[in-house]
């Protein structure tokens, strides 16, 4: 009877033992499950981040292309605007010394001057 108690008691022990056991794994489960799903939504949010970070690199090197495209643009109608503007106090010099002499021709020049500027204004150029 006493072998009996022991080997109920080991039995017990070993029950125990194995139920404790599973207990210290249940609760390493959900402690390792609480740190493998934070890990995976924090990879995918650090590809979401990636995926956007190369979508606005890619957009930035569209963007500095076209701004260079845009400045070499802009420098050529720089040079070209120049030019007209050389080219058209020129030919103000030489009206107002040849042709518009009087005030009277001074105020009928820049009324008819002035109307044609707005009207290159309202047709866009």
């Amino acid at each position: 009877m006493a072998n009996i108690c022991k080997i109920i008691i080991i039995a017990s022990m070993i029950l125990m033992s194995c139920s404790s056991k599973q207990q210290e794994i249940d609760q390493a489960i959900a402690q390792l499950g609480t740190l493998q799903c934070k890990a995976v939504t924090m990879k995918e949010e650090r590809f979401a981040l990636f995926e956007q970070i190369r979508t606005l690199e890619s957009d930035t090197v569209n963007n500095i292309r076209t701004i260079d495209s845009l400045k070499g643009y802009a420098e050529s109608l720089k040079s070209e605007s120049l030019v007209i503007a050389d080219s058209l106090n020129n030919a103000l010099s030489r009206t107002f010394e040849t042709i518009v002499t009087t005030d009277k021709d001074k105020a009928y020049f820049n009324t008819k001057m002035n109307a044609l500027v707005e009207k290159c204004k309202s047709k866009g150029g």
